[in-house]
């Protein structure tokens, strides 16, 4: 085959493997991605419903340690923490990854089971498997992760006790599909996503009995307290309303400890503010822009005091009849 041929089907192998990487860098510390590829969710209707807009599938290699890495991009930060407890496996316990995101004021979530590692950051959501990169190599490539968002985490997450919570059990609906998935008990008629309800379910266990918590958000109290009435009458379902919340348990076994569960929830009147959350890259980044800002206005305020000076001296020695071209000499000779 002619070299001219080989060239260009070498390049266009290069092209369609860069066009590939739409998420994953082709270097995370030092590990060289061997390989990347797009892949979607077999649940085209709660992929929908969560805002899945794309996912990159890649294999990294350092010597002789490896990983697979899963990138899923969602539209916005709630759909993001619906994904990431869809994939959460129950009895997942809390990562590395999310200690020292705490311990560094980072937003984010992280859990592990194996050796696998499940993270949560804005509007993205990451599955490590085997191998993966340090804590400062993970929070660089999240700070110019493409199409990074700035929406904030729904509160409704922060309602859910966390006394006698089944780790991993935590899942998130927004809408029809995820309802029907989760929570069946409840018709999505009477959750009426519509009026812009949604929800956090859980399950809890004791020594004795387990149950689910339900936690259904309204826009406003109103509406919840119109609600409670259709939820009261579904059966072998104990509801109560907090504020503009349902709070409802099912399957419950043991009464005594749905009623425990479900004094625990409080409503908290709060105003929620969609302010970007910005990594220590993404600072850095900022601050070189805004230098570089700041030395072209100073730039260019000293090339027009330069002018101003110049022409009005000119002016003046016109105005005054001298020579153009006279100046002063120091004579120092």
């Amino acid at each position: 085959m002619p070299d001219g041929i080989l060239r260009t089907l070498g390049l266009l192998l290069v092209l369609a493997t860069t066009s590939l990487a739409a998420i994953w860098t082709d270097r995370l510390g030092d590990f060289e991605r061997s390989s990347a590829e797009p892949f979607t969710l077999k649940n085209a209707t709660l992929a929908e419903e969560y805002g899945f807009e794309q996912g990159e599938s890649a294999a990294y290699k350092a010597g002789g340690r490896t990983f697979r890495a899963r990138a899923y991009q969602m539209a916005d930060t709630t759909g993001a923490v619906a994904m990431y407890q869809y994939l959460l496996p129950e009895g997942a316990q809390q990562a590395e990854y999310e200690r020292q995101a705490i311990a560094e004021s980072f937003d984010m979530s992280a859990s592990q089971w194996d050796s696998t590692v499940l993270v949560q950051f804005l509007n993205y959501v990451m599955v490590f498997e085997g191998d993966r990169p340090t804590w400062e190599v993970l929070k660089a490539f999240l700070g110019y992760a493409p199409k990074l968002g700035s929406s904030t985490r729904p509160p409704l997450t922060s309602y859910l006790p966390s006394n006698l919570l089944v780790n991993g059990s935590q899942r998130y609906i927004l809408g029809p599909e995820s309802l029907s998935l989760f929570l069946p008990e409840v018709p999505s008629g009477i959750a009426a996503f519509s009026l812009g309800a949604e929800a956090q379910v859980a399950r809890y266990r004791d020594q004795q009995s387990t149950l689910k918590l339900a936690i259904v958000s309204y826009p406003t109290p109103q509406m919840a307290r119109k609600k409670l009435e259709e939820y009261q009458e579904l059966p072998s379902l104990l509801a109560k309303r907090e504020g503009s919340m349902i709070v409802a348990c099912t399957n419950v076994e043991d009464r005594d400890l749905a009623e425990r569960v479900l004094s625990q929830v409080r409503y908290r009147a709060a105003v929620t503010v969609n302010q970007t959350t910005k990594s220590e890259a993404q600072v850095l980044r900022d601050l070189i822009i805004n230098i570089i800002i700041l030395a072209a206005v100073l730039c260019g305020l000293a090339l027009l005091a330069g002018t101003m000076f110049g022409g009005l001296r000119f002016l003046r020695r016109r105005a005054a009849g001298e020579d153009d071209q006279t100046f002063v000499s120091l004579h120092i000779d």
